[in-house]
């Protein structure tokens, strides 16, 4: 398969390469953490300038997806690959588990525990394939489409008390509001990969790498991602309860023509669909988690 098969449609996400770091990426040995500048990303959601609702009995957050070329982040340099591999070789240790294929026991090395699942021991992998939230629903999800993402997210206060809100800022470093971040445009983010639970911690809900979350900076206007049309819901709730008549012929998509691009952003921005490359999965084809995690052992360059 051609490099260029497995690039995003989006033109200029596919052009953003890892950014170089000022320093070498540094493993924290009390917190088994590193700090670090992502690449450029798109964001496909946030709740930056309130905390959003905890999911499943977790913890009130911010929180922040950025999708990434897959380029920009496969550890080719000191970038999130790369910081992941030394957080979780840091943190833990080799160990015995059972080969999901075979059923017998083997000894796994940190890296290859991302590939088992949690329910065998795996560990969580936190750099998550975009293309499985494009076959679950491609058409809500086709900005997804060959890319890698990341979820990165803050409590909602710190220790002491006082908010933990992520600083905002623009291209030049000046402080913005946080609502200046929209789903569509381009940022990057100051974050922190560490490892869970802390190693004197028993009987954890999960183990794994996590990304956190400490500022974000707004990089370049984009066609702004709509996850929920709610004109087209009205309408077509309506119509559904007979309220208003059904037009075969009426145009798909909002009432009063299509949503109008974010500012700055040229017509025509969006690019045309591609077709599907070799490998990847068909629109609507469901692909089990297990199928996005590392399968192959990994070390970084030079090592």
């Amino acid at each position: 398969m051609s490099q260029s098969a497995n690039l995003p449609n989006d033109p200029y996400l596919a052009a953003q390469q890892a950014p170089i770091p000022l320093e070498p990426l540094k493993v924290d040995p009390q917190y088994h953490s590193i700090r670090l500048v992502t690449p450029i990303g798109r964001v496909a959601g946030c709740t930056l300038d309130k905390p959003r609702a905890p999911v499943a009995g977790g913890k009130v957050n911010f929180y922040l997806r950025l999708l990434f070329n897959p380029a920009s982040v496969d550890g080719n340099q000191p970038d999130l690959k790369q910081a992941i591999y030394d957080v979780v070789t840091a943190r833990f240790q080799p160990e015995q588990r059972l080969d999901p294929q075979t059923q017998q026991p083997r000894v796994y090395t940190a890296w290859e525990l991302f590939s088992l699942e949690e329910k065998n021991g795996g560990l969580w992998y936190p750099l998550q394939d975009g293309n499985i939230l494009y076959g679950k629903d491609p058409q809500r999800n086709a900005h997804c489409r060959n890319t890698m993402y990341i979820n990165a997210t803050a409590d909602e206060k710190r220790k002491s008390g006082e908010s933990n809100q992520p600083v905002c800022v623009d291209e030049n470093g000046t402080p913005i509001n946080a609502d200046r971040i929209y789903l569509g445009c381009y940022a990057r983010a100051i974050v922190t990969v560490f490892s869970y639970p802390k190693p004197d911690v028993r009987d954890a809900r999960g183990r794994g790498i996590g990304i956190g979350l400490q500022s974000v900076q707004f990089a370049r206007h984009g066609e702004r991602i709509i996850t929920f049309d709610a004109q087209s819901a009205a309408r077509i709730g309506f119509a559904n309860a007979g309220a208003i008549p059904k037009d075969p012929n009426a145009p798909a998509g909002p009432v009063g023509g299509p949503v109008p691009p974010a500012p700055g952003v040229p017509a025509g921005f969006a690019a045309p669909a591609a077709p599907i490359p070799p490998g990847m999965p068909a629109a609507g084809a469901y692909v089990p988690e297990a199928a996005t995690r590392p399968q192959q052992p990994w070390s970084p360059p030079g090592r």
